[in-house]
């Protein structure tokens, strides 16, 4: 569960990484506007703010796009989906 700004837990969105060796992770508005982009293990994940330093996104949906890399194989692979914000 995904709860940013309301009670200090889960104020980010994290996204389990077991068997990769890196996840680039893009997000972008309803308008394409690129929201925040990181990688893990190394960044920082998305706390629902612009570019994590930024003004607090509003409710609506928000689109994701995976590139993953398998840690065994090194082959990669593209996961894309929606969160989305009905509530502050």
């Amino acid at each position: 569960m995904f709860t940013p700004g309301t009670d200090g837990f889960n104020d980010t969105w994290k996204i389990d990484f077991e068997g990769f060796s890196t996840i680039s992770v893009e997000i972008f508005n309803r308008w394409g506007g690129l929201v925040y982009k990181y990688n893990l293990p190394h960044d920082e994940d998305w706390n629902r703010r612009l570019h994590n330093n930024g003004e607090l996104c509003p409710n609506g949906t928000y689109f994701y796009i995976l590139q993953l890399t398998n840690q065994y194989t090194n082959n990669t692979e593209k996961v894309s989906g929606s969160i989305e914000f009905i509530s502050d």
